[in-house]
C-alpha cells in the first residue's frame, strides 16, 4: 500500500470528504497549516490520518522533519502553490529519494509582475515534479507545459444515491448561493440583479460569510424574499440544497467552484458564469443549466429564464444529479483515480 502525505493550507469540507475515501484504500497523512480557512467556519470529525502544524517556526519544520522520518512516504503532495516550507520539504525530498506533486487550480494573473515571478516557480519546481494534478481542462492545458505527466483532477465531493428533493419548496422558486462574500464572488452584482425582478413567488438565500456583509445586509434591507446567512455545518447546508431549486455562482473568476457540483448532486439547476472552471466541463448552456456573463443584466436574464420556465428546473436537476454522480467528481471515483495515477507514476 503506497504511503503519501498531504501538505494543505486549510480543510475544506469537499477536501475531508475525498481524504475519507483516498484513506480506505492508501496508508495516508494529511497535514494542515492552518486549522480554519477565512471566511469559512464548519466543524468536522477529527481522523488520524488528520494532523495540524502548531507552534514556532523551527517547532514546525521540526515536526515536518521528523514526521517524514517516521512515516516514510512514497510521496509527497503539495495543495496549492502558496504553502509555507514548500522549498524546505522539496529539499528532503530530493535528500531522500520521496517524489512530489502538486495539485493546483487554474491561475488568474492579475498583472504582469506576478506572472513573470510564477513562471519562475513553475519552472523551479513543477518540471521537477514526478507529477502535477490539475483541477479542471484548463489547467491541465496550462500545467502540461511544465510537466508532461499532468492530469485532469479536479475536486470532489461525497455524493448520495437518493435525495429527497423539494422543488419548489412553499409554493417559491428558491435561488441559492453557497460561498465567500467576496469581491470576486460578484455577490453585490447578484444582489442588485435579484432586486430588479419583481416576482413574489421567487426568493434568494445566500450563505457564507466574508468582508462583504454589510454592504449586502444594505443592499438587501427592504427586500423580504432575501436571506443572508452565515454558514454553520454540513447538515444546514443540505437542507438548503434540497430545499432551492437554482444555484447560481456569479463569481468574475474561479479556479473551480466545487459548489456548483454540490448543488448538481442535490438535483439543482445552476448558474454559473463563463469564467468559472466547472462551468467548461460539468455545464452545457440550456441544457443542464446557464452561462453566463457577470453583469447584472447578464444574472437578471438568467434568473428571468427560469422564472418563466419552471419545467427546465426539475428537466436540468434531473440530468445534472445523474451526470455528477457517473463523473470523477465523486470522491470514492476520484481517490481510485489518484492510487492508479500514483501507481503509474
Amino acid at each position: 500500500m503506497k504511503k503519501v502525505l498531504f501538505f494543505i493550507n486549510s480543510p475544506t469540507p469537499y477536501q475531508l470528504e475525498f481524504f475519507e475515501y483516498l484513506s480506505k484504500i492508501i496508508n495516508l497523512k494529511v497535514i494542515f497549516h492552518d486549522k480554519k480557512l477565512k471566511n469559512y467556519n464548519f466543524t468536522y470529525n477529527k481522523k488520524n490520518y488528520l494532523l495540524f502544524l502548531n507552534g514556532s517556526k523551527i517547532k514546525k519544520k521540526f515536526f515536518i522533519n521528523s514526521l517524514i522520518e517516521r512515516f516514510k512516504p512514497d510521496f509527497i503532495i503539495f495543495g496549492g502553490y502558496k504553502l509555507n516550507f514548500t522549498s524546505f520539504i522539496i529539499n528532503i525530498c530530493n535528500v531522500k529519494g520521496i517524489k512530489f506533486l502538486f495539485w493546483l487550480e487554474k491561475i488568474y494573473f492579475k498583472n504582469s509582475l506576478k506572472k513573470i515571478l510564477l513562471n519562475l516557480y513553475f519552472k523551479l519546481y513543477l518540471k521537477k515534479s514526478s507529477g502535477i494534478l490539475a483541477v479542471g481542462e484548463e489547467a491541465k492545458k496550462f500545467y502540461k507545459k511544465y510537466n508532461k505527466n499532468t492530469i485532469n483532477f479536479h475536486y470532489s465531493i461525497k455524493i448520495k444515491k437518493k435525495i429527497n428533493k423539494n422543488f419548489f419548496h412553499k409554493k417559491k422558486i428558491n435561488f441559492l448561493y453557497v460561498g465567500q462574500f467576496i469581491e470576486r464572488k460578484n455577490i453585490l452584482n447578484l444582489l442588485r440583479a435579484f432586486r430588479n425582478i419583481n416576482h413574489e413567488n421567487a426568493t434568494l438565500t445566500l450563505i457564507g460569510e466574508g468582508g462583504l456583509k454589510s454592504k449586502m445586509n444594505f443592499l438587501s434591507n427592504d427586500d423580504k424574499r432575501i436571506k443572508i446567512l452565515n454558514f454553520k455545518n454540513d447538515k444546514f447546508l443540505k437542507k438548503y440544497y434540497k430545499n432551492s431549486d437554482v444555484f447560481i455562482l456569479p463569481s468574475k473568476y474561479d479556479g473551480w467552484g466545487v459548489v456548483i457540483m454540490e448543488a448538481m448532486s442535490y438535483k439543482c439547476a445552476v448558474i454559473v458564469t463563463n469564467s468559472s472552471g466547472v462551468s467548461n466541463e460539468f455545464i452545457k448552456n440550456n441544457y443542464n443549466g446557464k452561462i453566463i456573463g457577470t453583469t447584472v443584466p447578464d444574472i437578471m436574464q438568467s434568473i428571468k429564464y427560469y422564472i418563466n420556465y419552471k419545467n427546465k428546473i426539475i428537466s436540468h436537476g434531473r440530468i445534472n444529479k445523474l451526470k455528477i454522480s457517473k463523473s470523477d467528481a465523486n470522491s470514492e471515483i476520484a481517490a481510485n483515480k489518484l492510487k492508479k495515477f500514483l501507481h503509474n507514476t
